[in-house]
């Protein structure tokens, strides 16, 4: 896992990269969209920052084309620091997104730090999910609609 300092500039760029308060279908009612954003910037910067091709795509099916692939970022907020036995979540309702990649990511929720955990090629996630009912316990934890499920250890290091 890459650790990343959020910047200040960073920040704001994520405020502004959207002009919509709620997307379709949103599990958190638009409370999710800054730490979307926030790991779509991350991704981006580090990309970039790497001497890669990035476009940043903004649309439904990914998010941003690096080097010509396109990449879908999937941001999940915590008030913890990652663990490689910890999930990634791909909701059901995003499952069928047309983009070669799915970037996962982990911010904290003050968005203080962002960790890029990995990535995998859509096959390879349709390969390794696990399927997880909605209002199904994972610990103390109950999913909030039907997700998909993957091991952080199982993503490939970017």
């Amino acid at each position: 896992m890459i650790e990343i300092n959020v910047t200040e500039k960073q920040l704001e760029r994520a405020k502004n990269l959207y002009e919509f308060k709620v997307l379709n279908n949103s599990i958190s009612k638009g409370k999710g969209n800054l730490i979307g954003a926030i790991g779509e910037i991350i991704v981006f910067d580090y990309y970039t920052n790497k001497g890669k091709n990035v476009i940043h795509a903004q649309n439904f099916q990914y998010d941003l084309i690096i080097e010509n692939y396109k990449i879908e970022c999937k941001t999940l907020a915590s008030n913890v620091i990652p663990k490689d036995y910890y999930n990634c979540h791909l909701s059901t309702f995003n499952d069928k997104q047309d983009c070669d990649y799915y970037c996962f990511l982990h911010a904290l929720n003050d968005f203080s730090k962002v960790w890029i955990k990995g990535m995998l090629s859509k096959h390879e996630v349709n390969q390794l999910k696990t399927f997880k009912k909605k209002g199904e316990l994972d610990g103390k934890f109950a999913f909030k609609e039907d997700t998909w499920i993957i091991k952080n250890y199982q993503l490939r290091k970017i």
